[in-house]
């Protein structure tokens, strides 16, 4: 590379869960996940490192928590830190892959799998409010995060289907993005 080039990855995620409202235990039943990475160069390898990096934000979204006594970390063994186990990954998992071919790396590649993370809680929390009414965090809701995905994985088809540059894409990118109705609670 004639420069070192800045790494970043775009994704969006969505959830959908059942709520026990008498016990109030959260399960993903679905998640989905639309990450701009360039190209991918293994689709099933990046599908499974989006699975993983999702089932350990669900981990840290619904399970996982330091309890502290005097200064002192109570739950510091795997037996009694609560972890995402096998059941507790979603039944369906889908990901979108948005390729550009516009990244640092081969064949355009920016890399994958690490900001699959970054939307769980917020899906979670939309989830939570679609289905209680309880608005746990700020965050966007669910309807309008799946109404903007499905706008955007279209948007990022149709561009890809033109071969726009990567400047037009971003100009494009800018408009769809600058017009959204994006209501933001706090």
């Amino acid at each position: 590379f004639p420069t070192a080039p800045p790494f970043w990855e775009v994704t969006a995620g969505a959830a959908r869960i059942a709520v026990d409202i008498e016990t109030g235990k959260i399960e993903v039943l679905s998640y989905y996940s639309v990450c701009d990475v360039g190209k991918a160069i293994n689709p099933l390898t990046l599908e499974g490192q989006e699975q993983g990096c999702v089932v350990q934000g669900i981990g840290h979204s619904l399970f996982e928590s330091l309890v502290w006594h005097d200064g002192q970390i109570m739950n510091n063994l795997m037996v009694d830190y609560r972890v995402p186990q096998f059941e507790d990954a979603p039944k369906y998992f889908h990901a979108a892959f948005i390729e550009n071919a516009d990244g640092p790396g081969p064949f355009g590649a920016k890399g994958g799998g690490e900001g699959a993370i970054v939307p769980v809680a917020g899906a979670i929390a939309s989830a939570l409010y679609d289905a209680t009414g309880v608005r746990r965090h700020a965050g966007m809701h669910a309807q309008v995060l799946n109404q903007l995905m499905d706008d955007f994985t279209k948007l990022m088809t149709d561009l890809r289907n033109r071969k726009e540059t990567p400047e037009r894409t971003r100009v494009q990118l800018k408009e769809f993005l600058g017009h959204q109705p994006i209501e933001v609670v706090t």
